[in-house]
């Protein structure tokens, strides 16, 4: 498994849900809200071409479970640190079972 296009394909995928929540800031169809969802849904095709590209090389039961968990993490982390959004005890807890998940899904 390439671990960088891994990588990749986590940060496009996180990339992009962050980016389609900066989106809901502003007014449904205007220009500036048609420009940053399609950029979001930019970062989502790419992460899906790197993602079909890993699933030629890699187990799904593998490269699915690291890549959700992963997105999942950095998602948590960007809600909290970009948008204030609360860390409470229940994510924390999700975060470490999901590190976890990643751990031994890579071994």
């Amino acid at each position: 498994m390439n671990i960088l296009l891994l990588a990749g394909g986590v940060l496009f995928s996180a990339l992009a849900q962050v980016i389609l929540k900066v989106s809901a800031r502003f007014p449904a169809w205007s220009l500036r809200w048609l420009a940053v969802t399609a950029g979001g849904a930019a970062m989502y095709g790419a992460s899906f071409l790197i993602y079909s590209f890993l699933l030629r090389k890699a187990d799904l039961s593998r490269i699915s479970p690291i890549m959700t968990s992963a997105t999942a993490l950095l998602v948590v982390l960007a809600g909290v640190l970009l948008f204030g959004e609360p860390l409470t005890a229940r994510k924390g807890f999700g975060i470490a079972l999901g590190l976890a998940a990643i751990l031994l899904l890579a071994k």
